[in-house]
């Protein structure tokens, strides 16, 4: 049988010269004939063809989402350089004291500091004060505050202020007593009234209590919180007469014992308008103050404290507190 593909003879289902299909020969239509172009190649799905193109469309995706990215990251960065936070803005010197020295030197920079007012003068875009910045009045500064800035003067002396401000170096003058003297001159960018207890004397150690409390015979004692400044410490109590007559407490006989050292009641500090207790107690009323006393260290200690009804056929014991926390 001639092989239909090459020509050649052969038999069998397959060629054995070229492996084509051999067909049954009384099948075919003589006058048919069988065209073959040993060129042509069998046609081939695409499916290669569509996943290339899909992984080549992903490939750009990812691309350019990875360039939207990094665009991103750049403005941000160009952002960030071009526009400083508020704190690399403003250099801040650590304390008023280098700037009392040498006021030119840090101008342009800015201070936090708390003060005392002294003196104060009024234009009509801002208030000028006078402020001492230590509680002995050695120095003094000049601060220049917009009135925009508080929304109502301070005009009291003797108040204390917190003060954040820019530094704008010295100012040349003269005292109220004639004598000419060089000043640091501030522009204030907030400027408010404070106590003591948070300016000069804020504690640096604070225990507060809400268990510390003695009752004898209707008449309770407590103490709420125990202060540790820098110079001296601040004891508050309160006492409260639930009995049926008035009731009698020594504040000057208040004492406290620490490591085995003995410290009176401190009446030192003038600065501070601390609240007193009541010496005497009537009846259902109650009140509180502070007991002061010289520096403590923030460790534990015995806190005294005598009392009397005025009914002398009630005996009172002295009121002793365990403090430590």
């Amino acid at each position: 049988m001639k092989c239909p593909k090459c020509g050649k003879e052969s038999s069998g289902k397959f060629c054995q010269h070229c492996g084509a299909k051999l067909d049954d020969t009384s099948s075919l239509n003589k006058n048919q004939s069988y065209n073959y172009n040993p060129t042509e190649q069998p046609k081939k799905k695409n499916k290669g063809c569509l996943i290339a193109v899909i992984v080549v469309a992903v490939i750009l995706v990812v691309f350019m989402f990875l360039i939207a990215i990094g665009l991103s990251l750049n403005d941000s960065d160009k952002q960030s350089s071009s526009e400083p936070t508020e704190s690399a803005k403003k250099e801040y010197v650590e304390s008023i004291e280098p700037v009392i020295s040498n006021p030119d030197a840090y101008k342009g920079k800015y201070v936090k500091f708390y003060g005392i007012i002294s003196s104060v003068d009024e234009d009509e875009d801002s208030y000028g004060y006078q402020v001492y910045t230590d509680v002995d009045y050695n120095n003094s500064v000049l601060v220049e505050v917009p009135k925009d800035v508080m929304s109502s003067p301070i005009k009291d002396s003797q108040t204390f202020v917190s003060i954040d401000a820019e530094i704008d170096g010295s100012y040349d003058g003269q005292t109220v007593m004639g004598v000419a003297n060089t000043w640091a001159y501030l522009k204030a960018i907030s400027f408010e009234e404070t106590t003591y207890e948070e300016s000069f004397g804020k504690a640096n150690t604070t225990w507060e209590f809400s268990d510390k409390i003695i009752d004898q015979n209707g008449m309770s004692v407590s103490i709420t919180k125990v202060e540790f400044a820098s110079d001296e410490t601040r004891v508050y109590i309160t006492a409260t007469n639930n009995s049926a007559d008035s009731f009698n407490l020594w504040s000057s006989s208040c004492k406290v014992i620490q490591n085995g050292t003995q410290y009176e009641q401190s009446f030192s500090n003038y600065m501070a308008d601390y609240p007193q207790i009541s010496s005497e107690i009537l009846p259902g009323a109650s009140s509180s103050g502070i007991i002061l006393f010289d520096k403590l260290e923030p460790s534990a200690f015995q806190f005294y404290i005598d009392g009397s009804s005025n009914n002398w056929e009630i005996e009172s014991q002295p009121y002793q507190f365990d403090l430590v926390q």
